[in-house]
């Protein structure tokens, strides 16, 4: 079911659902990208993994029917001076992104994913006092984990809207969480990497069709040997 590699040691945990069978970060550990993300679930093999979110461990009711945003920003200062070729340009900020996940119910079980919301939601509020915690929650979907999302906050809870054909979706807009860095990441690019051109003109040499041709070849040679 989880499509795991043989000999791969994966730092997950297996989470069975009523509707769903889903895998997730360890809390022990602290799993890369390639580990947890879509090269592990990939959504052609593992489409369950994507029809919903881990929100502290918990899979969302439901099924999401749409994602965007929530890409890997990076903030430049590009400095450039007047009659000069070229510019400085210095990595100042990783800004959050935003991102909004759509839900759809429907369907037979559709009065008990809406009980199941009713009881998920308050995961998603917040109080406006100083008094209270706020703290960040903490969510996992492939697509997330391929750019180290791991942590939201809230910024709009949409309310239940009627499709057709008794569905209802309900979009919420997050904004991404990451802790402020312990030191400055302000860095400039001193060189760029380097990429060695083909020693030939015309089109890089491709092994694979060159042996077929080499073949191709030798064949119609044998062929019209008397």
């Amino acid at each position: 079911m989880s499509n795991i590699p043989s000999g791969v040691r994966s730092p997950v945990q297996f989470l069975r659902t009523s509707n769903t069978d889903v895998l997730l970060p360890s809390r022990t550990t602290k799993p890369s990208p390639a580990t947890t993300g879509s090269a592990l679930l990939d959504p052609t093999t593992n489409p369950n993994a994507w029809m919903v979110l881990l929100v502290e461990n918990q899979p969302t009711p439901g099924w999401i029917t749409s994602m965007t945003g929530f890409g890997l920003k990076t903030g430049w200062d590009v400095k450039t001076g007047k009659g000069a070729k070229g510019a400085s340009i210095t990595l100042t900020n990783q800004p959050p992104s935003k991102g909004s996940i759509t839900w759809t119910v429907g369907g037979q079980y559709a009065p008990l994913l809406f009980s199941k919301w009713a009881e998920f939601l308050p995961k998603f509020k917040y109080q406006p006092d100083k008094n209270l915690p706020t703290s960040a929650v903490a969510v996992y979907h492939p697509a997330l984990a391929d750019v180290g999302v791991t942590s939201v906050v809230v910024e709009e809870i949409g309310i239940w809207q009627h499709m057709g054909r008794q569905k209802y979706e309900r979009k919420i807009d997050f904004i991404v969480w990451t802790p402020p860095p312990a030191s400055s990441i302000v860095s400039t690019p001193s060189r760029a990497r380097e990429v060695s051109a083909p020693s030939v003109k015309g089109a890089p040499p491709d092994p694979i069709s060159d042996e077929i041709q080499r073949r191709i070849a030798r064949h119609l040679k044998e062929a019209q040997a008397p």
